[in-house]
């Protein structure tokens, strides 16, 4: 049984609060919030101070995706499928990068 979509008129097989996936993504957010990553950089050798440890830029690469991950506050509708990095590197005093976050609502 197709059900209707209160916002744009679409029948679905699911909605999700009322709405079909498309109206409840533009209206619902999957990130709801991120935490602050609280690290350092040493001016003189750059390694990155986080949680009282000192990392190369390389070895902090690896494990930003998992501390990512535990920053984000994601929407109880959505599932966080993946977290990859990319353009990475130190601009000056301050660490710099892309990040592509993908996610899918639960059904």
């Amino acid at each position: 049984m197709l059900k209707l979509c209160y916002v744009c008129g679409n029948k679905e097989k699911s909605l999700f609060e009322g709405m079909c996936e498309e109206c409840f993504r533009k209206k619902s957010e999957p990130v709801e919030d991120f935490k602050p990553l609280n690290l350092k950089i040493c001016n003189m050798c750059k390694k990155i101070h986080y949680k009282n440890q000192l990392y190369t830029l390389e070895e902090f690469y690896t494990i930003l995706p998992k501390i990512l991950k535990e920053r984000l506050v994601i929407n109880k509708n959505y599932i966080l499928k993946s977290i990859s990095i990319e353009n990475y590197g130190l601009d000056k005093e301050d660490l710099i990068f892309d990040t592509n976050i993908d996610f899918q609502l639960k059904i």
